[in-house]
Formats: structure tokens, sequence, C-alpha cells
């Protein structure tokens, strides 16, 4: 999502490496276009023909894809438009002066959201993640699921889908009737992947399979 940007008074997204843009034009289908084209109904890669949809990913009707310009669209079955998955877990570390117990991993709760967004609980103590009516991510107990009073740590950034996405720093209060601090130490992620895993059993036909693996460090698929 680009912050502040607008077109035919819709959002934007950009693509995290390409000159890709998801944007509406002025019928009201979503496209995706270089930044140059954005919003021009010409220029496009892909296109979204429905104009009833608010968001792109709320649509249920199938996008198309072009070779180029002058070429005519073509049904694309199999591309999504979707927002990313929650991580099955969280982790929140560093350094709080009030509120220490908040810190710790924390399981996505299958099944449970709050306010249309995921819930992740901690590990071991009645501390929960989730999103208030505002779009602010709260670390609250149980009961407070949702509330907008009653929590010990705070996420100020409604425009944040998750919260390990954004940059905003974390706050911590002393209690309900206390202001909140900033805690700029406080990092919400994913668990970072173990630096070397084990295959180990029996196998009839791979054994070379067998053995450790080190994590290759800056590499993805």
């Amino acid at each position: 999502l680009v912050e502040g940007r607008e077109v035919h008074g819709r959002p934007v997204w950009k693509h995290a490496t390409e000159d890709r843009w998801i944007a509406a034009d002025a019928d009201g289908d979503w496209l995706v276009q270089e930044s140059e084209d954005g919003g021009a109904n010409e220029g496009s890669f892909l296109r979204l023909h429905d104009t009833s949809s608010v968001l792109p990913h709320e649509s249920s009707v199938v996008w198309q894809e072009t070779r180029g310009r002058d070429d005519p669209w073509v049904d694309a079955p199999s591309l999504k438009c979707a927002p990313p998955l929650p991580p099955p877990s969280l982790v929140l570390s560093g350094s709080l002066e009030h509120q220490r117990f908040c810190l710790g991993a924390y399981s996505l709760v299958e099944g449970r959201e709050v306010h249309g967004r995921p819930v992740w609980k901690h590990a071991t103590e009645d501390r929960w993640i989730a999103a208030d009516a505002d779009g602010d991510w709260l670390v609250q107990e149980s009961e407070d699921g949702g509330a907008n009073e009653g929590s010990f740590l705070r996420l100020h950034d409604t425009s944040s889908v998750l919260p390990h996405e954004s940059s905003v720093v974390w706050q911590e209060t002393r209690g309900r009737d206390d202001p909140w601090v900033d805690a700029p130490s406080l990092k919400c992620a994913p668990p970072l992947p173990p630096p070397s895993l084990v295959l180990s059993g029996s196998l009839e036909h791979q054994r070379f399979c067998l053995g450790a693996y080190s994590l290759v460090e800056g590499r993805e698929v």
C-alpha cells in the first residue's frame, strides 16, 4: 500500500521489486500497470473487470491478462489477489519497562478473528495480540479482546494489515489509566528460521537426503 496516494479515489499498491502498480481506472476496474500509466485505461498488464468491488481482493470475478497493449484480454482463472496470510507465530522481543510479561512467542488462533483481523495467543501468559475497532493492534488479556481499553501494548497504526508489517513504534502503558509511552526497542516479527535442520530416520531409496542442512543466508525460493 502506498500511503497517501490514491488514483480515482481508490488506494494504490506497489510491487515489492518491479515497476508494477495495482490501481483503479476511471471506470472502476482494477488494473496492474507501470507507474507512468497509473489509473489510465490503456497500458495495463492485468485487469479485474469488476466495477462493484471496493477493493481488489474482495472480488470473485476472474482476473484477465494481455500479451501487449493492442492484444485482447484473456481470462487468467488461477490468478488470485489476497492480503498476505497471517504468520502462524509472532515474537515480541526487546525491552519493556512495565509490561515484560508481554514479551515472547504468540501462536495464531485458528478460526478466531476480532474485528475481521487474526488473533495470536501468548505461549504461556494470558496475553493476546488483536486489533481494536479503530484498526490499532493491541496486546491484551483475553477478556478484553478487541476493546480499546485494558491494553498493555499498542501499535497505533491503522494502515497495517498485519502487526509485523508496520514500521510504527509500539507503545506500552503502566496501567489502564496511565498514558502511552513509546517502546522503541520492541519488535514484532515472525520467528527467525533456525540456522540448521536435520533430517533423520529411515529411507528406502533416498538415504542421501538424510543429515544436517544449513540455512542459506540471503536466499529465498
